[in-house]
């Protein structure tokens, strides 16, 4: 279980990975949630999803940006309570500009099955 404010989360399993860490509250073909705690300055390279990323900022502060092909064309700051909805098939870079913790909760609307299964294939315990 991880406490987040006054939201408490169940978590069914963590994935350490090399920017911090991923928290999986339940994934199935139709939906997946949980949350992405990402280390001080560090930042996920871009990826893109074919569903749709609903992202809530818990704590500490991130960055969205959005690329069409090499350039940014959006960038999106998100404080504790934000959020913001990626769209499906957008390259997106996830970003903790600070020098604490980033928490950020997602959900993904549609099957994430595939990466879920990656992310524990290539960083799993």
């Amino acid at each position: 279980m991880m406490t987040e404010g006054a939201k408490i989360i169940k978590v069914l399993e963590i994935i350490r990975i090399p920017q911090g860490k991923v928290f999986i509250k339940q994934t199935s073909a139709g939906t997946s949630e949980g949350l992405l705690s990402l280390d001080p300055g560090q930042e996920i390279s871009g990826h893109n999803k074919p569903i749709f990323e609903e992202l809530e900022q818990l704590r500490g502060e991130s960055i969205i940006r959005i690329y069409e092909e090499t350039s940014v064309i959006m960038e999106k700051k998100l404080m504790p309570g934000d959020k913001y909805t990626i769209p499906m098939n957008k390259t997106h870079t996830h970003l903790n500009p600070l020098d604490s913790p980033s928490v950020l909760m997602w959900k993904f609307h549609g099957n994430a099955m595939d990466i879920i299964n990656l992310l524990r294939i290539n960083y799993g315990q």
